[in-house]
């Protein structure tokens, strides 16, 4: 699982892997596993040593169903049940894209597979999924991936340090290791504000948590499950601005507008996710066919700078057609979206402090670059009305 992998409905393609096989027979599969407790395997605060304190637990953390797991993936997708996963586990402290010193976050989780076949399977999933990293390499967002040796833990392993920067954020490396052993796959993922600490902090961490699984399947690790936080409300949270009142409204376009939809998105639980989404949709939306608007409230002006960039390195590799909106406030950035027949629609991205902004237009017929950076205005002088950052 990958720390972007939060948004994969916006990412495209997934590399074929090579089924790992090992010849070697791991520890966590010469014994019964019948009385393995999964939430007791992924690290707890006190095992995580110094460079994680103060980390708080996210509530992404505990059951990872397959379905969440697939939300995790770069692809978007990845039929876990197919591939033999039952379920998981998984412990998340930080925020991957907060922007502070030193450690940024720690996830730790295990996987359970029907067998070790499986889970070799799933291994070979992730191993082919982490490459599409480099997907983000666009549009200003400067992406290093690269495969690094990691520690002998488990039957199989691999892992992989990727780093990100741009002019707008904090640069961050994500060290994540993967190791099968026996019927379960396990991860550790640390961001860093440096490669440096992630490579110092990922290697111990993975032979804590390969070895606290062979405590559990000797019968040998005696803990209690870490208390999980509450799971969050659909809505406002404390400290955020009323995202509602940054909604475009049906007179800010010229023409016949009607909205479709306009509410709070109830958030899955997921890594890095926003504190907050609103959501418009308007059909139709003046000289558009239609018009969506995502307002989202980040607990970091760094993770909200990095969604946009996200966004944008995202539709630069499909569409390079740069829409030029230099004169709209709040970091302003288009892409043209393209079909064979010319302009299909744009992508719009705002950002000002913690608050995220996405407008996608598709376009029924041409409409002047002008106009839609009008609209672009619009939206940035609706987030200043409500919010300065």
């Amino acid at each position: 699982m990958v720390i972007v992998a939060k948004r994969g409905s916006l990412l495209i393609g997934i590399v074929a892997g090579v089924v790992l096989v090992s010849l070697s027979v791991p520890v966590a599969s010469a014994k019964s596993s019948a009385a393995v407790r999964l939430s007791l395997i992924p690290l707890p605060r006190s095992t995580l040593g110094s460079a994680a304190r103060g980390l708080k637990l996210e509530d992404d953390s505990g059951v990872v169903s397959n379905l969440a797991e697939s939300r995790h993936a770069f692809s978007g997708g990845g039929n876990f049940r197919a591939l033999g996963r039952v379920t998981g586990y998984a412990l998340d402290y930080g925020n991957g894209w907060s922007g502070l010193p030193g450690v940024e976050s720690v996830w730790t989780s295990i996987d359970k597979y029907k067998n070790a076949r499986g889970a070799n399977r799933g291994l070979a999933f992730w191993k082919a999924d982490d490459e599409q990293a480099t997907l983000l390499d666009h549009g200003g967002l400067s992406v290093v991936h690269a495969r690094v040796k990691v520690s002998a833990v488990g039957s199989a392993r691999f892992g992989s340090l990727t780093s990100y920067s741009a002019s707008n954020i904090e640069p961050v490396s994500t060290l994540d290791e993967w190791f099968a052993d026996g019927r379960y796959l396990l991860d550790v993922r640390v961001a860093a504000r440096t490669a440096a600490t992630a490579r110092a902090v990922a290697p111990r961490l993975a032979k804590k948590l390969d070895a606290r699984l062979e405590r559990a399947v000797e019968g040998r690790l005696h803990a209690r499950s870490v208390k999980l936080p509450r799971k969050p409300k659909t809505g406002l949270p404390p400290g955020s601005p009323n995202l509602s009142a940054m909604a475009l409204t049906t007179t800010d376009l010229g023409g016949q507008a009607t909205l479709r939809t306009e509410f709070y998105v109830a958030e899955p639980p997921e890594p890095d996710c926003p504190l907050a989404n609103y959501s418009v949709d308007m059909n139709p939306a003046g000289p558009y066919s239609n018009l969506s608007q995502a307002i989202e409230w980040f607990p970091s002006a760094n993770e909200a700078s990095f969604y946009t960039d996200e966004v944008i390195a995202l539709e630069t590799a499909v569409s390079p057609l740069t829409l030029d909106l230099s004169g709209v406030d709040d970091n302003a950035r288009g892409i043209f979206l393209l079909n064979p027949s010319g302009h299909a629609g744009a992508v719009i991205t705002l950002s000002s402090g913690q608050v995220a902004e996405v407008l996608q237009l598709s376009l029924a017929s041409a409409v002047p670059s002008s106009e839609i950076a009008n609209v672009a205005q619009t939206a940035a002088e609706r987030i200043n009305a409500v919010y300065t950052g």
